[in-house]
This record gives structure tokens, C-alpha cells and sequence, in this order.
């Protein structure tokens, strides 16, 4: 990585060609690292700048403070983003997010990272309209930085040691849940930690599907809409932890016909699902194959599926990851979670 001498030296576009030109970037300018951009960085943690998180799959670097400091800094991040960054980078090396895989695999995933308690408006980071999108500086330089990590320090290069097929546009996705518009327990909550406690989660997240409803009229047929929308995902063996935001009005629906959040996993759980019959012969009995050699190889020990077995899309309801997010509008979210050896990790923001 050029030298942060070399970086106060030379000029924005110098060091920016510098960088693409070494495969230190994700294609778009950077913010040049020198000492003291990274030192304001570092003087919001207290952390020893040596200290290391731990190696990032696959090239196994170290993720130090200051390293993870030098790439927030390349991503436009202010310096009180910074912990939520560290926090992030903690979450990926937790061993349920299967980095090795993820980092490696064919498949468009990546860790997803969603932010929880009043460090989301201390940050004025977005919740509501265009949540998954662009226009927020938080939301979008957290998310680059964590993919600028996974890439500097994890070798995550596309075409080297990233082997993703065809990737995805939200490989640096960040966003907040809109507690505010939730009026069960959100998310954080869900994990254990008080409402107002700042938390960091990270899903693996591999595509969007809208979840749009401009007919239901009640919470049920909002539910009973969605299954029909969520069974297709019993299809794909690799998607088993779905990721699904609901908009604040759907929530109010939901509420209103005395659906709470444990009822809608439930609900969805149960009916959300598919039968191998439902396809022409050849094609739902490949998929039982396919569906039966995977549960076999990791171990279940579940019957065998039938062409008559009703297929979840998830392994359970508790496996289902629901918040609320997003503005006005009758449009909810599935993040699409098509990794399956990767799941989800929760940890405290601290400084």
C-alpha cells in the first residue's frame, strides 16, 4: 500500500491512479490516507492501532486497527463512523459468517451491515426512504469501507482470489433499522441487547427482491401475499437464513390484525413453501436430488424429502431475520441470502 508520506506528497489524482492501478480501490476515487486523516480515525477508539481483529479470508491478513483506519479513510468515512467500521469488521470474522466461503464462492454474497440504536442519528444515517440505496454518507462509506477491507486486507480481488460469478451492486451494503416505525422489539433487541444499546449486525446477503402489495387490505393477505412471493425461495438448497424488511406500513397493517413479530416469522415459516410435485417430473425430482444429497452431506438427520413434502424456505422460523426499514409506501424487501454455510453475527458498538 503506498506510504502515507507518499500519499501527502502527491496529488489526489496521482495517488488515486496509484491505488486502481494496484487493485487497492473498487473502481471508484478514494479519499489519499495520510497520517493524519487516519490518526482522527484512530483517535475515536480506544485501541491499540497494532492490535488485530484477526486474519480475513482468504489471503489471511491481519485486520489491525490502523489498517481497517487506512481503508475508512480511502471510503470517505468521518471519523465518528469509525467504530461502527471496526464493529463491522469484528461481525465478519465471527465464525458463523463463513468469510473462507463467502470470500470465495461463485455466488454473488456478501456481508450485508445494519445498524441499531441512537448512534443511527448521531450519524444521521438513512432508515427510511431509498434505505438499501444511494445518498447517505454513512450508509455508503461504512458499507465501502467493510468492502474495501474485505478486499485490501482479505484479497477479495474479483477475478483472483474473489471467484464470484457475477457479483452484485450491493456488495457494500449498509443501512439502519427504522425503529422508530417498529413498534414490536427490533432487531438488536432480538439479539439480547437493550434498545439503546448501539449494535452492528452483518448479514450475507446475495441479491434484492421487492416485496410489493398494492391489494392487501388486511395483515393476513399481506402474509398469505408474501408466502406466495417467499415459497419460490424453497427452491434455492443454499438460501436457508432469510433477511426480509418490512415497511412501516405493512407493520401497521400487521398490527392491526393482531399479528406480532413472532406470529409473522411463524406464519411465514409455515406457509411459505413449495413442493417438488409442483414442478414437471424430471424437474422436482432433480431438485429432491439435489435438495437430499446437500442435507445428507451436512449432516441432518431430517427424513429424506418427498415429491409431497412441503418445502420451507428457511430451517426454521427463528432462522428468519426481520426489522423494520424504509419510508412511506407499500414496498417491503427480502435480502436474498444465497450462501447457505453463512449466516449472521450481532456485536456492541464500543469505543
Amino acid at each position: 500500500m503506498t506510504t502515507q508520506r507518499q500519499a501527502e506528497a502527491a496529488s489526489i489524482d496521482e495517488i488515486f491512479e496509484q491505488y486502481y492501478e494496484r487493485n487497492l480501490t473498487d473502481g471508484l476515487p478514494i479519499i489519499p490516507p495520510t497520517a493524519a486523516r487516519v490518526q482522527a480515525m484512530l483517535a475515536t477508539v480506544k485501541r491499540d492501532p497494532q492490535e488485530s481483529l484477526g486474519a480475513v479470508a482468504p489471503k489471511w491478513g491481519q485486520a489491525t486497527i490502523q489498517k481497517i483506519a487506512i481503508n475508512a479513510v480511502m471510503a470517505g468515512c468521518l471519523p465518528e463512523y469509525f467504530p461502527v467500521v471496526v464493529t463491522a469488521v469484528e461481525c465478519i470474522l465471527e465464525e458463523s459468517m463463513n468469510m473462507l466461503g463467502v470470500q470465495a464462492t461463485t455466488n454473488p454474497v456478501s456481508p450485508a451491515v445494519m445498524v441499531n440504536g441512537p448512534i443511527r442519528h448521531e450519524l444521521k444515517m438513512n432508515n427510511g426512504y431509498n434505505v438499501y440505496g444511494e445518498g447517505n454518507r454513512a450508509n455508503s462509506t461504512i458499507g465501502r469501507a467493510l468492502r474495501l477491507v474485505l478486499r485490501n486486507i482479505g484479497g477479495g480481488i474479483p477475478g483472483d482470489l474473489d471467484r464470484s460469478t457475477n457479483g452484485w451492486p450491493g456488495r457494500a451494503l449498509c443501512f439502519a433499522e427504522n425503529e422508530e416505525a417498529n413498534p414490536w422489539t427490533t432487531y438488536a433487541e432480538d439479539q439480547g441487547f437493550s434498545r439503546n444499546t448501539n449494535t452492528v449486525t452483518t448479514f450475507s446477503v446475495g441479491g434484492f427482491m421487492n416485496l410489493g402489495d398494492h391489494h392487501s387490505t388486511t395483515g393476513l393477505g399481506l402474509l398469505q401475499h408474501f408466502c406466495r412471493i417467499l415459497g419460490n425461495g424453497a427452491g434455492d438448497p443454499y438460501a436457508r437464513f432469510p433477511v426480509i424488511s418490512l415497511c412501516p406500513e405493512f407493520v401497521q397493517l400487521l398490527v392491526e390484525d393482531g399479528f406480532n413479530k413472532e406470529d409473522v416469522k411463524k406464519y411465514l415459516f409455515e406457509n411459505g413453501r413449495i413442493r417438488a410435485s409442483g414442478f414437471p417430473q424430471p424437474v422436482g425430482e432433480e431438485y429432491l436430488r439435489a435438495r437430499n444429497e446437500m442435507a445428507e452431506k451436512a449432516g441432518s438427520t431430517l427424513p429424506k424429502l418427498e415429491m409431497d413434502s412441503w418445502i420451507p424456505f428457511a430451517n426454521s422460523a427463528n432462522d428468519i431475520a426481520l426489522f423494520v426499514a424504509g419510508g412511506a409506501g407499500r414496498h417491503s424487501a427480502l435480502l436474498i441470502p444465497s450462501f447457505g454455510g453463512a449466516a449472521k453475527a450481532t456485536k456492541e458498538i464500543k469505543t
